[in-house]
């Protein structure tokens, strides 16, 4: 699986994008690999995203835990059906401890404050559970895969 870097400018005013040791953002794509990010339970990788496949995914990295206050920026998106699914429940963990939970109707980037000592150097967890992922053949689409969470991308930001 295949994760790309592209900077978007995402970082504002005094704020440093750790992004996972890099200067900018990951964004997930199909351009290049990254050895340091281990996607679980996504599709292949697409142009600029990634589907969850099934009600629970995951993002596995290491990060150098700051010392300042952190965000995690998590750009996404998820199935929908309109008029009969206007959204998904998104619960995300990181490490084992929930850290945010959002009804999702439109692409957004969730904006979720770290705990101090909850990034770790070596393996970090991030986990999206997805209680209402379902099957576009289900609304008579072609696509028989469980799609829940569509990933754009991830970024750590030490807070300004």
């Amino acid at each position: 699986m295949a994760l790309a870097e592209r900077g978007r400018g995402r970082a504002r005013g005094a704020a440093a994008v750790l992004g996972l040791g890099l200067d900018r953002p990951l964004i997930i794509g199909s351009e290049m690999p990254h050895a340091a990010i281990r996607l679980g339970h996504f599709d292949i990788p697409e142009e600029d995203f990634a589907w969850s496949m099934g009600r629970f995914a995951e993002v596995r990295f290491a990060a150098t835990p700051p010392a300042d206050r952190t965000l995690l920026l998590l750009e996404i998106d998820v199935f929908r059906a309109p008029p009969v699914l206007t959204g998904q429940n998104v619960l995300t963990y990181l490490n084992g401890l929930r850290m945010h939970s959002a009804y999702v109707t439109a692409r957004t980037t969730l904006r979720i404050p770290l705990r101090p000592g909850i990034l770790t150097e070596d393996d970090n967890v991030l986990t999206f559970d997805l209680p209402d992922a379902i099957r576009p053949i289900e609304f008579g689409m072609e696509d028989g895969r469980m799609l829940g969470v569509k990933l754009f991308s991830l970024t750590l930001e030490t807070e300004a």
